[in-house]
């Protein structure tokens, strides 16, 4: 089932850093009527202000793939990965037994990244994180 659901209906919430969009319950939000989907536990719409970071913190068993709308955005984490990914760039950390990372904003205007998370069906596994760019070009058929 399709269930139509605006950005403006979605659960907002606003910290010193960052004012996100949650699609589904996620930690700091929790409205019963939109749980996670099967394995897709969240649809995230960040917004981070300019010369902020993300709190260090701890994931594990999660797969997380994140599109940077407009960066770049800057990844540092424990397996000891510090880069700057640009506008249009794909994400990708498996969390697995532990990684521990911040993302951040290190532009004098705010940034703003897409995050999907999805649990894994393989649990433990040995943490890992990866971009990728593609170019922006509009396909005509």
């Amino acid at each position: 089932m399709i269930i139509h659901r605006p950005a403006d209906s979605r659960g907002r919430i606003v910290a010193p850093f960052m004012d996100t969009r949650r699609t589904f319950s996620f930690p700091s939000y929790y409205d019963s009527r939109y749980m996670n989907f099967s394995d897709l536990q969240t649809i995230n719409d960040d917004r981070v202000k300019y010369k902020w970071q993300v709190p260090w913190h701890e994931h594990k068993n999660m797969e997380i793939l994140g599109y940077i709308v407009n960066g770049p955005a800057t990844h540092t984490d424990s397996l000891g990965n510090t880069q700057d990914v640009p506008s249009g760039a794909v994400q990708f950390m498996s969390s697995g037994k532990s990684i521990w990372h911040t993302e951040g904003n290190n532009t004098d205007k705010p940034i703003r990244y897409l995050q999907l998370w999805i649990k894994p069906n393989v649990d433990n596994t040995e943490p890992h994180w990866e971009y990728q760019t593609f170019d922006r070009v509009l396909n005509t058929f």
